[in-house]
């Protein structure tokens, strides 16, 4: 049975390509847990994950070309469909909604199922992209978990992002992102690939170029056969601010006017260092012990 987010002919010509996607709250949120220790959600502006941004860019461009397809999949509550119509309006395809009141308050690891489930079941991806990191959890998990319960290798955080043809095998090549530097990498497609930050510009559209939901399917936890009650191992047992510890400067004016108070600010916070650093060091008396 040939699934319809899949084109016709596609698996022959084109790279078929799945973006995963999250709503998140506009900035981040306030952090606010619910009395069961669930971040709240319920009230707030949302928007789609910065990162998540990057790997719609990255999807629409590798999926680009005849017979190229790109998905948006995303996890979340009625409203999340929201980021999937935005995915539509930057250049994706199709896309897949899963969404079920059993999943509410998924940990990463429910989520992660979920998703592994949709993209077998769903999809015939040969690259799934995922944000880094979303800036409300910031766990980083979700792209290694899918790709070890889908048996796929993981790259990331990807730089730069290329598909090429190799003995009669598609591979994929990235430059990765990490402390100690870049590196290369080359993997077997298919594979799960998390795009870093700094990859390319994120894909954004304003919501009054946003379609319907006539290209959206929805999905729920009986679609994907999973019954019974969700069971998230994780337990959030207590929770506590971090106090600021920076007080934050905006620069304002031209941007050669910010370079010079840049520059201003940097000089009046270490210039004092470098002169306690200089000054001599007092000779030790005969009579201090050692």
């Amino acid at each position: 049975m040939t699934d319809p987010l899949i084109p016709p002919g596609g698996a022959a010509r084109g790279l078929r390509v799945v973006a995963l996607v999250k709503q998140v709250p506009l900035d981040g949120g306030s952090g606010d847990l619910d009395p069961v220790g669930r971040l709240r959600r319920t009230g707030q502006d949302t928007e789609m994950n910065p990162w998540c941004r990057r790997a719609v860019t990255q999807a629409v461009r590798l999926a680009a070309g005849p017979g190229g397809h790109s998905t948006a999949v995303t996890m979340g509550p009625p409203r999340a469909v929201d980021v999937l119509r935005e995915a539509l309006a930057c250049g994706v395809q199709s896309a897949l909604h899963l969404t079920d009141p059993g999943w509410a308050g998924a940990d990463c690891l429910v989520t992660a199922k979920a998703l592994a489930a949709a993209l077998e079941t769903h999809t015939d991806a040969e690259v799934i992209l995922v944000g880094r990191s979303s800036v409300d959890g910031n766990t980083t998990a979700i792209g290694p978990m899918v790709a070890e319960l889908l048996g796929l290798p993981f790259v990331g955080a990807a730089l730069d992002i290329d598909v090429a043809e190799e003995g009669g095998a598609r591979v994929l090549r990235a430059t990765l992102q990490s402390e100690e530097g870049r590196r290369a990498a080359r993997v077997a497609l298919p594979a799960v690939v998390a795009v870093a930050e700094r990859s390319c510009r994120g894909a954004k559209a304003s919501s009054d170029m946003w379609p319907g939901t006539d290209r959206i399917r929805t999905v729920s936890r009986r679609d994907l056969g999973q019954t019974g009650p969700v069971t998230s191992p994780t337990r959030v047992t207590g929770a506590r601010r971090q106090a600021r510890v920076r007080t934050p400067v905006v620069l304002s004016g031209t941007l050669d006017e910010q370079v010079e108070q840049a520059l201003d600010l940097w000089q009046s916070r270490t210039e004092p260092a470098a002169a306690a650093a200089r000054e001599p060091v007092p000779p030790r008396s005969r009579s201090t012990p050692l």
